[in-house]
């Protein structure tokens, strides 16, 4: 049994990933308290996947966490809204506007290459990442190692 992550690779290649109580051997989920995300090797900024049913505003972790180069961000909107990314540093300063524009529903990647608004890259160390769409708000740490 593994407890709170299962991975998988469906037919079409897209990964499934669930959070929850998963029993490998069983193939079967042990409760219905379950996050389910869905990550796809699309080279575009919004995944147009019709498999996947956004009923919520979200922010994900990104990925890789920690990162050295560069790290990906994934955030969902469910209705069209004015959408902003911002990376802010330990003290809250803003460092870099990643979006900032409107955005109609769907899911969006957005890569950040450890660089600041004026183009120069920043230095390691603990930065936040916040999106505000609509009514919603959240943040999430991610660390940047060299």
């Amino acid at each position: 049994m593994v407890e709170g992550f299962c991975f998988v690779l469906d037919s079409e290649g897209k990964g499934h990933a669930a959070f929850s109580a998963f029993d490998m051997s069983q193939g079967s989920w042990d409760d219905d308290s379950l996050e389910v995300y869905y990550l796809s090797s699309s080279n575009s900024s919004v995944d147009s996947s019709q498999d996947h049913i956004i009923s919520n505003f979200h922010l994900f972790q990104n990925y890789p966490n920690p990162f050295n180069s560069s790290t990906i961000i994934s955030y969902e909107i469910v209705e069209e809204a004015n959408a902003t990314l911002k990376i802010y540093d330990i003290l809250g300063r803003e460092v870099r506007k990643l979006v900032n524009s409107s955005q109609k529903p769907g899911h969006y990647k957005i890569n950040w290459d450890g660089r600041n608004n004026q183009g120069k890259e920043v230095a390691s160390g603990i930065y936040f990442y916040e999106l505000k769409a609509g009514n919603y708000k959240a943040t999430r740490k991610l660390v940047l190692i060299k």
